[in-house]
């Protein structure tokens, strides 16, 4: 622990002390032997706060246990041993393990670690995603290990990280490398396409190829399409060369998705899946901004992570022009007025901002007619909405943390709601139809609360209204914040979109459609209060369906199901709420054969080693070391210091 640490350890402990000086002496009745009791209290919290700054101190022990062995258990080491042994590198790891343990545990480290047994190896595979050897160096110093042996292939991943820790725990490591770590072939590093084509467009696919001694063929394949192909040269060490595909996949009946395989002329983990959505564009979200300010900055990713469909954003820049909002390189670019009519009429949820008296005749009536309506009111009522709403009140509405009953109530429940910035105006409505509010606000904290918000539905039609200004200062902050707002515009937003009880089917879909090998598949269910989530994926080679749970804690909109198998499946996903159905989902996913892990170059062992050994006059004297916390030593004393304060507080009649 450097010095400065030693000075704020001094620093925080002398404060500790002061404080059980303050509280013995002010809130505890005067006895004849206070000064030991607060002794005893200042020591442990003293020995507590050197535990939390976990100190390292020499290693002690014999020689018999100071050494330790980490094998490597991540993808790689199922390659080859050399172009010339076709011995994978783990069965030839293995016994290399064993000699070096003697016959005692072997720490397999890979995404994380745990200690084996080295007569159970043959039970073990390898299949990390990762090869990060920080953890196996962390579980040896805390078990006093002097020297730590790594059996691997030198793809390691976290290489600066070891040498700088190694150093501070004066632990020597050494290597046992097997086989070479670099790339047996080259391979698609990257792969990019667009989201959806028009049916008859081509599809333009960038593909990013890695370095290698040997030119390679690139081809990208769908079904009822014509092969492209596209030669790559050979390229130095390190360097990515890009290029793209360009072909014309026939579009499915429901304008579905299709699946572009690009591969190289290689072994099968050269092939890469990516998934392109052909036909028409989704009608999606289109939100019109007649009076610009930050709420639609942060409203349209929440829109479109919480729906899982595309927003069109129009920002009015005087009369008859229009600036697309979003991402890409369309944003901030003129759109004429017939887009933005075009896309008002086509989409399944219309959002206004700024509406008011100077919204244009066509969208008034284009509100009028939309069977799902979100609206931002300005000044008078939003075209559309059946509510009349009062003059705007300017200034400080804090959100009420008790939530009202309504729909959307269970996906806003466990909320932080205490700490938001307050709104900066609110509204009053009046309707001739049923509505519920979201959430409150009470002006200052001591006026009745209102409603922030007010959601209702006649005729078929369903309708939001916000009736105060400033939510995006919410999400402004970060923390929190960002979270309430997402959680808010996207429950609501899911409710716009709900029909009959059911949300819609991308309600709960994956995060990406196209996973590499050993990586965990990412779910997501925005606005949705759910407490598990029922994933099944089939494919034609399975003789049963891989069924997984998972739990989701926390109120968190994403979770992550267990890795399965490199193929092509068809997942069936069902979120729940209790033993309500929250959700579903349907559709096409791909565990790709490849994996970065298999692309990753070895490190220089020779430099990793000459790094983490400690340099210096006193190196040798110090040898090697032990963080504080793996010792039993502090925590019996601590153990000590507490139940001897409690033992004299009783005898001498405190509580």
């Amino acid at each position: 622990m450097s010095i400065t640490a030693w000075i704020v350890f001094a620093i925080v402990a002398a404060a500790a002390g002061g404080m059980v000086v303050f509280l013995y002496r002010t809130r505890e009745p005067a006895v004849r032997h206070r000064a030991l009791l607060i002794t005893l209290r200042t020591l442990a919290l003293a020995t507590l706060l050197l535990i939390l700054f976990d100190p390292s101190l020499p290693a002690t022990g014999g020689t018999g246990a100071t050494t330790a062995v980490a094998l490597d258990a991540s993808l790689s080491m199922q390659l080859p041993v050399s172009p010339t042994d076709s011995t994978s590198r783990w069965n030839a790891a293995v016994p290399a393990a064993r000699r070096a343990t003697g016959g005692g545990n072997v720490l397999v480290f890979g995404d994380g670690v745990r200690s084996v047994a080295a007569s159970d190896l043959d039970r073990v595979r390898p299949d990390a995603g990762h090869s990060r050897l920080l953890p196996a160096l962390r579980a040896a110093a805390e078990g006093g290990a002097r020297r730590l042996v790594v059996v691997s292939d030198g793809g390691i991943e976290d290489a600066g990280d070891v040498a700088r820790w190694a150093a501070r725990y004066g632990i020597a490591v050494e290597f046992s490398r097997i086989g070479d770590a670099q790339p047996a072939a080259r391979s698609l590093t990257e792969l990019d396409a667009p989201s959806w084509v028009e049916a008859g467009e081509p599809v333009t696919v960038s593909v990013a190829v890695g370095a290698g001694a040997q030119p390679v063929t690139v081809t990208a394949r769908a079904a009822g399409a014509e092969p492209a192909s596209v030669t790559v040269p050979a390229s130095e060490p390190g360097q990515v060369q890009t290029v793209e595909l360009a072909l014309t996949p026939p579009a499915p009946d429901d304008g579905g998705l299709v699946r572009i395989d690009v591969g190289l002329d290689t072994p099968a983990e050269a092939v890469r899946s990516v998934y392109v959505r052909v036909g028409g564009e989704p009608a999606g979200v289109t939100l019109i901004s007649l009076r610009p300010d930050q709420e639609p900055r942060f409203l349209v990713p929440v829109l479109e992570t919480s729906l899982g469909l595309p927003v069109h954003g129009f920002l009015r820049a005087g009369d008859g022009a229009w600036i697309r909002l979003g991402r890409g390189t369309d944003a901030g670019q003129r759109a004429p007025e017939e887009e933005v009519r075009r896309a008002v009429a086509n989409a399944e949820l219309l959002v206004l901002h700024g509406a008011g008296a100077g919204t244009p005749d066509w969208l008034r009536s284009a509100a009028g007619r939309a069977g799902r309506l979100l609206g931002f009111a300005i000044d008078g009522g939003v075209p559309g909405i059946p509510v009349r709403l009062g003059d705007a009140v300017s200034d400080e509405f804090y959100i009420v943390g008790d939530i009202p009953s309504s729909p959307v109530a269970p996906s806003l429940s466990g909320l932080s709601l205490d700490g938001l910035p307050p709104l900066t105006g609110l509204r009053s409505a009046e309707a001739d139809v049923a509505m519920w509010a979201p959430l409150e606000a009470s002006r200052r904290r001591r006026g009745e609360p209102q409603p922030v918000a007010l959601a209702g539905e006649s005729g078929g039609r369903r309708w939001v209204v916000a009736l105060g200004s400033g939510y995006w200062g919410w999400a402004f902050r970060g923390g929190e914040g960002r979270s309430v707002y997402a959680r808010l515009w996207g429950a609501l937003a899911g409710w716009l979109m709900r029909e009959e009880g059911a949300v819609a089917t991308t309600a709960v879909r994956p995060a990406q459609r196209s996973i590499p090998r050993g990586e965990q598949p990412t779910w997501v269910a925005p606005g949705l209060q759910v407490d598990s989530v029922r994933i099944e994926l089939t494919a034609p080679d399975l003789d049963s369906a891989l069924i997984s749970v998972a739990r989701v804690t926390g109120g968190a909109d994403t979770l992550r199901s267990a890795a399965v198998p490199p193929g092509h499946y068809s997942y069936s996903a069902t979120a729940f709420a209790g033993d309500t159905v929250a959700g579903t989902a349907a559709g096409p996913i791909t565990v790709e054969e490849y994996s970065p892990e298999l692309a990753r170059a070895g490190v220089d062992l020779e430099s990793l080693v000459a790094e983490a050994t400690p340099v210096g006059p006193r190196a040798r004297e110090r040898g090697p070391r032990r963080p504080l916390h793996a010792s039993a030593l502090p925590w019996t004393v601590l153990v000590l210091l507490l139940c001897a304060e409690w033992v004299l507080r009783r005898r001498w009649g405190l509580r």
